[in-house]
Parts: structure tokens; sequence; C-alpha cells
């Protein structure tokens, strides 16, 4: 009989900064800005690295990705916790 098989994943948590300051000013923009955002950004990186979005809740998301060396998530972003992106969501 074999026993559970067990894994080593790398999990990314990221959310929004002030996300319920910026939908107190602008629900419709800010929703459409972190829908964006996800598809522009977060989408192809999570892609690029062979990552899954494990649950989207609001402005967070929690990805894995299977491993922790090589292509990991250390990378994303340039590896630059708190990252932010300017307020002029136009831009993205």
């Amino acid at each position: 009989m074999v026993g559970p098989q067990r894994r080593l994943s790398a999990i990314l948590s990221a959310d929004v900064v002030g996300y319920g300051k910026l939908v107190r000013d602008d629900e419709t923009g800010t929703i459409e800005a972190v829908k964006r955002l996800l598809s522009v950004v977060i989408a192809p990186k999570l892609e690029e690295h062979a990552g899954r979005i494990v649950k989207l809740m609001g402005d967070g998301v929690l990805a894995e990705f299977p491993s922790v060396v090589g292509r990991g998530p250390g990378r994303i972003g340039g590896g630059r916790p708190g990252h932010s992106i300017p307020h002029g969501r136009q831009s993205w």
C-alpha cells in the first residue's frame, strides 16, 4: 500500500493596499482596475512561473507554485514586496 504523497509548494498571498479607501473614492473604477491588474499583470506572471490561482478574495489573491526553486514566485514583480501601481490606473 502506498502512503500519502507529499509535495512542497510556494504560496503567494497578495492584496491591494488601501482597497477600502479606493473603493469609497471610486468603486467602479477600482473594481475595474483590480480586474485589469489581475488579467494584465498577475495572470501572465502566474503562467510564466507555472503558478495557479487558488482563491480570489475581492482585492486579494492566493496563488500556488509547484516549486520553490527556479521559476518560483520570488521573481514576480521583480521580487519587490509592497510594489505599488501608480494611482493613474488607466495607464496599466
